[in-house]
């Protein structure tokens, strides 16, 4: 029996089958697909403050066919006028949202399903481990509507599957199959979709009787990177140069990410959380406008 500890028009926290682990799950009312818009960045705060510390793990699940389309840019346009460092402000609290996930002060796992995108997959990076399903699409696609990402991306997921792999999808902005993910690190397990969730709680009970070692994880995702001077030099004026190849000069999002990351990767996490959010205000500031489609 499941009580609700959250009711709300996107999140749901609720108490699971399994004694001591909780949900928290994405369900925006009368709509098709989850996106993140100004009212659900906002409820998550008070979504995550009602799950209790003394719950022995959290469970990340969607109540749609996808987990997470993204942002939708249009429910942001007022915001993106503010000045820069008003905006800059603002990116970091949502930020802070998903900090709040990663130390929760137990495991925490997300159940993806369909695809997660943009900030829906900056959401799901903040849990410490990702189970997908078969068909499942994951993917940072900011740099196609010219900015970058701004809830976390360019910082969890180089410290996930490596620098140099982080700026490729980055600079790219493509989905991956999960095929690709789980090879990479960026997802952790894939299982048929009528065993996402009971997979996910078994993860989370491996975690808490110590079976699996989590707090290594958690260290990985929050500390520096780990290269050598020589190896930083290597991955970054590659990387630099094959980016500069690429667009000419023409496209100023995927350079910016490899400055960004050649300095914040090499900061902890509160001061490259910080750098990102001022590298998205700049780029939004100077480039907002070009975009596509009103998803990232």
């Amino acid at each position: 029996m499941s009580n609700s500890l959250f009711s709300g028009k996107a999140f749901q926290v609720i108490t699971t089958e399994t004694p001591g682990m909780i949900e928290l799950k994405f369900d925006r009312q009368n709509e098709a697909v989850n996106v993140f818009g100004q009212s659900v960045v906002e409820e998550l705060k008070h979504a995550l403050q009602s799950i209790p510390k003394t719950a022995q793990g959290l469970l990340m699940t969607s109540g749609k066919d996808a987990f997470c389309a993204g942002a939708d840019i249009t429910e942001f346009l007022e915001i993106f006028k503010k000045p820069e460092a008003e905006l800059a402000e603002w990116i970091q609290d949502n930020q802070k949202n998903f900090d709040l996930i990663e130390d929760l002060p137990f495991p925490t796992v997300v159940a993806i399903q369909g695809f997660a995108l943009g900030g829906g997959f900056e959401f799901a990076l903040s849990a410490d481990y990702r189970i997908a399903t078969p068909k499942t699409k994951i993917g940072l696609p900011e740099t196609k509507l010219g900015i970058i990402p701004g809830w976390g991306g360019t910082v969890r997921l180089p410290r996930l599957i490596g620098a140099d792999l982080a700026i490729e999808w980055m600079t790219t902005g493509n989905a991956f199959d999960v095929e690709i993910a789980l090879k990479s690190g960026a997802v952790d397990a894939v299982v048929p979709a009528d065993q996402l969730r009971s997979s996910a709680i078994q993860l989370l009970k491996d975690c808490v009787s110590g079976k699996i070692p989590q707090h290594q994880r958690r260290h990985q995702k929050t500390a520096p990177l780990s290269l050598s001077r020589q190896e930083k030099t290597m991955v970054f004026s590659t990387s630099k140069a094959g980016v500069l190849a690429a667009t000419q000069g023409h496209f100023p999002a995927p350079v910016m990410i490899v400055d960004l990351m050649e300095k914040s990767g090499f900061f902890p996490r509160k001061e490259a959380m910080k750098a990102e959010a001022e590298h998205f205000a700049k780029i939004c500031k100077k480039d907002y406008g070009k975009e596509k489609s009103k998803f990232h």
